[in-house]
């Protein structure tokens, strides 16, 4: 095992020192949880990330078509993936996070920003506000 470990550490892959850690999805859920806070995993056109839903007084998957949400993946520097499956370890990994209106018009879709991962919690702190005030 450890012999692939320092392969896959070698070959740019995403296992820190100290072996497998979880993944982002999951780090961040759960990160998220802990301050009360739901987050749910979503796939779609190939792409992996976290809705999380300003309406967070409802059970199950939000319904992304009435009510607004922020998607949150990680990404490294070279935008080569868009994920929260593996671990954010890489050199240059970000947390990208964007806002959707929940309308389909075309511009329901924003970036709101790029965060460093090891700053996951500023982007819950941000998750946060906006929850408590998605105007402000």
């Amino acid at each position: 095992m450890a012999a692939v470990l320092e392969r896959v550490r070698r070959s740019g892959g995403s296992v820190p020192q100290g072996g497998v850690v979880e993944s982002a999805g999951a780090f961040a859920a759960r990160f998220l949880a802990e301050r009360g806070i739901t987050a749910h995993a979503d796939s779609a056109a190939g792409l992996d990330w976290l809705i999380v839903s300003h309406r967070q007084d409802t059970t199950g998957f939000p319904d992304t078509r009435t009510a607004s949400y922020v998607l949150l993946a990680v990404h490294g520097e070279e935008f080569e993936d868009y994920t929260v499956k593996r671990a954010a370890t890489r050199p240059g990994d970000r947390w990208h996070v964007a806002y959707h209106s929940g309308t389909e018009s075309p511009e329901a879709v924003s970036a709101l920003g790029l965060w460093p991962a090891g700053e996951f919690g500023a982007v819950a702190d941000w998750i946060a506000r906006w929850i408590a005030d998605p105007q402000g």
